[in-house]
């Protein structure tokens, strides 16, 4: 799965956002919005972190000399989602996708 591909699943499963005609744009509160390139630029990553955070759901983070290790869990629970990737907006994106009960084949 490409990297827009991803930015879709995440606008529409994890943002909330409504899919439009146009593969690029959605709806959202009776606005359009385009994609955010959440899964490569970690300003728009942390977006997706804000939004699950307003849910009570809260991310862990470590750098691995392999990647980054990101977890969403409600407080100290057990893991919602979770990854193990480089870069780190991928990892937070598929780590979200996972906790809003979204797995990404391959991943």
């Amino acid at each position: 799965m490409d990297d827009r591909e991803i930015d879709s699943l995440v606008a529409e499963k994890v943002m909330g956002w409504k899919p439009t005609e146009h593969p690029d744009k959605f709806t959202f509160d009776g606005g359009e919005y385009h994609i955010q390139d959440w899964s490569t630029d970690i300003k728009a990553a942390w977006e997706v972190v804000e939004k699950l955070r307003g849910k009570d759901i809260y991310m862990r983070m470590e750098e691995f000399s392999s990647g980054w290790r990101v977890e969403f869990a409600y407080s100290d629970e057990n893991t919602l989602g979770m990854s193990n990737r480089k870069p780190a907006p991928m990892a937070i994106c598929l780590a979200a996708l996972e906790a809003v009960g979204v797995g990404v084949e391959g991943e």
